[in-house]
């Protein structure tokens, strides 16, 4: 058990009682008589705790109070307390059961956010709120009874079986879901755009059917979404957001209508297995929108010499053309292909990251008439074992070759 001397205690400016810290070992703590207030992060990452009880008076758990208690199995919150602070139990994965006070009114943003062995809870009928992303990724949550008018925030029960799926739509706009996703989703007829991650890494669904009336698929909207296989765009759509499929490396046909007028940066970058792919006549297409994408022409993007990035699959050996002088930032961060570079000698200038995660890069030829290389441009080049700096180069900049762990000659 937790001693006296293991509790950090202090007082607010209205004479409160505050646990600000726990500095204790223990496995089982009893919150001392007398404390008002469980302080932001008081027990934040104490790994080994797995049972607290908290007495009657205690009013309020600040925000990431309890958050990274990766043991904590079961907790019992009194009815005094009225407050629970942000991601007050986030990733507390052991967690099964937790009673909540009778008078709570709302469930704050993450609360319960990666509780994934929480299987039992109770929301009192008090609750009016319950905020963004409170049981998201709750994976064992069963039998949910959500109280009558509470307003729910953006995925408040994201990947949560216990409550039905259904999307979460403000204003025309799908920003989240609640539930677990089936592998067909369609957008209901009547949105306008699919919200900034709205969907993401945690959604399995192998297919998406966009309703007609979607006019915007805003930035990594179906971020990492991996499991995708068939996606349909509906003709009317305008605009597809940076990184909105980014990693959906199950996609193998792409259609994009003519209506759209933008790709975004990065918007089907690592859709390594589409093969084939349709694309309108007057887009403005970002960069590395299509990069590493086997079914788009491998191409250059350059503007006013500079080579920004790439569209399709880099060849193993690239030799970039005379007449261009920088080479952009990032411009070929995490080409998985290339092995070899060759510049051209009108080449002055290497930008940052510009060969970033190039973990096949072998040989690189870099002209005399280079100057100048940026921070990090050849960082994580783990096989490449030598490189000629040319002598016009006066400053080697902080990490250019960090995690070069085979680079024997510079």
């Amino acid at each position: 058990m937790a001693g006296a001397d293991d509790f950090e205690l202090k007082k607010d400016d209205k004479g409160r009682v505050i646990l600000a810290g726990y500095h204790g070992g223990s496995e089982t703590v009893v919150i001392p008589d007398g404390v008002e207030i469980i302080g932001e992060q008081a027990f934040a990452g104490h790994s080994y705790l797995e049972e607290v009880v908290i007495p009657e008076g205690v009013g309020e758990i600040g925000a990431g109070a309890f958050a990274e208690c990766y043991f904590l199995r079961e907790i019992s919150v009194p009815d005094s307390v009225t407050e629970i602070g942000k991601a007050a139990f986030t990733d507390c994965w052991s967690l099964r059961k937790i009673r909540l006070p009778k008078g709570l009114k709302a469930i704050r943003n993450w609360t319960f956010e990666g509780c994934e062995d929480l299987n039992n809870v109770v929301i009192p009928e008090s609750v009016k709120e319950i905020g963004e992303g409170a049981f998201e990724r709750c994976e064992a949550l069963e039998n949910v009874v959500i109280p009558p008018g509470a307003e729910l925030g953006k995925g408040a029960f994201r990947e949560a079986p216990g409550v039905e799926f259904s999307f979460c739509i403000r204003e025309g706009c799908v920003e989240s879901y609640n539930g677990v996703c089936p592998e067909r989703v369609e957008i209901p007829d009547g949105a306008q755009e699919i919200g900034e991650h709205a969907f993401g890494e945690l959604c399995g669904a192998k297919e998406i059917i966009l309703a007609d009336s979607v006019e915007r698929i805003c930035p990594k909207a179906f971020f990492w979404s991996g499991e995708i296989e068939t996606l349909a765009l509906p003709e009317g759509l305008i605009q597809i957001g940076e990184e909105a499929f980014f990693g959906s490396r199950e996609l193998k046909k792409l259609v994009v209508p003519e209506s759209v007028k933008e790709i975004g940066e990065g918007a089907f970058w690592q859709c390594t297995a589409l093969e084939s792919v349709t694309l309108p006549r007057n887009a403005r297409i970002g960069k590395r929108a299509f990069a590493d994408v086997p079914g788009v022409e491998f191409s250059l993007c350059k503007r006013e010499g500079c080579v920004g990035s790439y569209t399709g699959v880099c060849p193993g050996k690239l030799e970039i053309p005379a007449g261009v002088t920088e080479i952009g930032e990032l411009a070929f961060w995490e080409c998985e292909t290339l092995k070899a570079i060759v510049l051209p000698e009108t080449v002055t200038m290497i930008g940052e990251g510009a060969f970033k995660h190039c973990r096949a890069l072998t040989d690189v030829a870099l002209p005399e008439s280079v100057t100048e290389i940026k921070e990090e441009a050849f960082f994580w080049c783990s096989s490449l074992e030598e490189i000629v700096i040319p002598s016009g180069v006066k400053r080697i900049p902080k990490r250019l070759f960090g995690s070069c762990h085979s680079l024997k000659k510079v």
